[in-house]
């Protein structure tokens, strides 16, 4: 019985794939994305908003996914079309940022990359479908958004607060490998265990005996990694684990505050100009994806 039902797996299972790999979910102007792609990309995006296959919201993930899919064609094509290309030089050097901004090994950054449900040529491709999507905004987009002197002036009027040196305490634990650092993040968070107290037992960092809390500190001296990973917690909300070569560290912002005079105007231009072209230029983005799409012959079968 057994070698029966191995023979009808062996027999069955490659017409069965074959049949997903040719069944056609969509055509952008002539090209095809089939029901393999779809669910490819959608595991990787389930997997990336912790959403299990079975979740309810999965169905709208895989509409947003292949959503996601007919813009890439799109710009895809309007890159070929003006001949904006990637080259794989450009590639493999953004790809070496994403591993090293990993801090891992880039057999390790694999094998990460297998664990959330992908492999490393589906990361090449969508790093690759991302960089043509920046190239054709710049190109497209981007340059023609202007932000005006007195923009930024206004902005700067009614924000000057922002632009006073910002002063942290946050709470910092450094796990040591042989400790499962999920455990006691899960045990933090739903109360059994205070921060303070992990710190002290578990931490290798200096503040261990201070409870990990670090206290008055300018934000802007700071590492910049850290400044990245501080800027966007609310008081009293932690960071999500943090590789740090072969250990896994923890942060929770304790408070932020504004003390001392705003910084001059002059200083902060690019930084206000960044803050007010990011809304207008995705906006305008979204504007003409709408364009892209309108002129676009596209046939939805799912």
């Amino acid at each position: 019985m057994r070698i029966l039902v191995l023979l009808f797996c062996l027999c069955c299972a490659p017409s069965a794939l074959a049949a997903e790999v040719n069944k056609i979910v969509a055509v952008v102007n002539g090209e095809m994305i089939t029901l393999h792609d779809l669910k490819n990309n959608t595991t990787v995006e389930l997997a990336r908003q912790n959403i299990p296959a079975s979740d309810p919201r999965a169905e709208a993930v895989q509409r947003s996914v292949l959503d996601t899919l007919i813009t890439n064609i799109l710009l895809r094509h309007e890159a070929e079309r003006y001949k904006l290309t990637i080259s794989d030089t450009e590639l493999e050097a953004e790809i070496k940022k994403f591993v090293e901004g990993s801090k891992l090994s880039p057999k390790k950054f694999e094998a990460q990359l297998i664990k959330q449900g992908t492999t490393m040529p589906l990361f090449r491709e969508r790093v690759r479908n991302s960089m043509i999507q920046q190239r054709v905004m710049t190109v497209m987009v981007a340059r023609k958004v202007l932000v005006t002197d007195s923009d930024i002036k206004a902005y700067y009027d009614a924000h000057k607060q922002d632009f006073a040196e910002q002063v942290v305490d946050f709470s910092f634990i450094v796990f040591p490998a042989t400790v499962d650092a999920k455990k006691i993040t899960a045990q933090i968070q739903g109360g059994k265990l205070t921060f303070a107290a992990a710190a002290q037992k578990y931490s290798l960092d200096p503040s261990a005996q201070n409870g990990g809390r670090y206290t008055g500190l300018p934000f802007s001296s700071l590492p910049p990694g850290m400044q990245q990973i501080l800027s966007p917690l609310q008081k009293g909300q932690m960071s999500g684990l943090l590789p740090l070569d072969g250990k896994v560290g923890l942060l929770r912002l304790d408070e932020k505050e504004a003390k001392g005079a705003p910084r001059p105007l002059e200083d902060v231009r690019p930084l206000i100009e960044e803050r007010l072209r990011g809304p207008l230029v995705q906006e305008r983005f979204k504007e003409y994806g709408e364009q892209l799409r309108s002129k676009a012959v596209i046939d939805i079968r799912i």
